[in-house]
């Protein structure tokens, strides 16, 4: 296991409790919940982030997505390692700290999470970003550096 400087980010849906609650009477809201984690499921936000890379090809620029098909997130791993974690309501996300272009991509996943969750069902966001020493690996293990 060896840390990486990374930059993290850790997110709070706001009002998820109320939203479950709601969700036992109203089966629209079972629904959406259930549609939009369902969108974060293995590692489909880092696929979806990691298509709106231009990729340049014989023909032009292209998505990444139709460059490298199904294998994206391996292609793409390679070059940026955008790493994302969800459980109940919260996500944390994470990149090489000294990847100009994978920091990026980190932005546009919170953007992407905000979107989703804002204008699909109303929920507000919280959480905090920071850089330091960490293990992150997709699938949910994560480990902060004892020094920090």
């Amino acid at each position: 296991m060896e840390y990486q400087e990374r930059l993290t980010c850790f997110i709070d849906l706001l009002g998820f409790k109320s939203a479950i609650d709601q969700s036992l009477t109203e089966p629209r809201i079972a629904e959406s919940l259930f549609d939009i984690f369902e969108q974060f499921r293995g590692a489909e936000l880092e696929r979806v982030v990691y298509g709106t890379v231009p990729h340049l090809s014989e023909t032009g620029v292209i998505s990444s997505t139709e460059h490298h098909g199904d294998n994206i997130v391996d292609e793409m791993d390679r070059h940026f390692d955008l790493v994302v974690t969800q459980f109940s309501d919260s996500f944390v996300i994470s990149a090489p700290a000294n990847n100009a272009g994978s920091c990026s991509l980190l932005f546009r996943a919170l953007r992407l999470i905000n979107v989703q969750f804002f204008f699909g069902i109303g929920m507000l966001m919280r959480g905090g970003i920071s850089v330091g020493k960490l293990v992150h690996k997709r699938g949910g293990r994560f480990v902060r550096s004892c020094d920090e």
